[in-house]
Formats: structure tokens, C-alpha cells, sequence
């Protein structure tokens, strides 16, 4: 039988770079210990925003950090970028 990973909490923040350079805080959840990570893996649901014809054209950018909600530490961040066009 394998070893099953500890529950880790951790704070979770997510932002979103708009086009024009202006960062969006999308979630900051988990400081309070209510998000949790085990094996490496975070289930988080999070509809960030609609793309339609409304939506300004450009790169964007969606970020999210992990963080020890005790100590702040980082624990695994990562980037994205991606293009919305019309």
C-alpha cells in the first residue's frame, strides 16, 4: 500500500494582469485555514470572467500563489499567460 500525503492548509491567491498592466485580485481565500492541499493537488472552483465581444482584446495574464496561511511562506506559484482576441 502506498503512503497517503498530510492535509496541508494553505492560503491561496489568484490575480489576473489586464492588457493594460492593471492587476485584479480574482480570489484570496485560505488565510483562515479553510483551503487545504494533500498529494500536491488543490481543488479550488473559480470562474474568473466571461470572455465575450465586451472584452478588451490583448494579453492577459492569471497568476496564483500558495502560501503557508501561518508564516506567509511561499509554498508553489505559477503564471499564465494567455491572448484574448476578436
Amino acid at each position: 500500500m502506498g503512503s497517503i500525503s498530510a492535509v496541508i492548509p494553505v492560503e491561496l491567491k489568484v490575480w489576473i494582469r489586464l492588457p493594460d498592466g492593471q492587476l485584479v485580485s480574482a480570489a484570496n481565500s485560505g488565510a483562515d485555514g479553510s483551503v487545504a492541499t494533500w498529494g500536491g493537488a488543490v481543488t479550488y472552483p473559480l470562474d474568473l470572467f466571461p470572455v465575450g465581444p465586451e472584452t478588451a482584446p490583448g494579453i492577459y495574464e492569471l497568476g496564483c500563489r500558495l502560501l503557508n496561511p501561518l508564516t506567509g511562506e511561499k509554498l508553489d506559484e505559477h503564471t499564465f499567460v494567455f491572448e484574448v482576441k476578436h
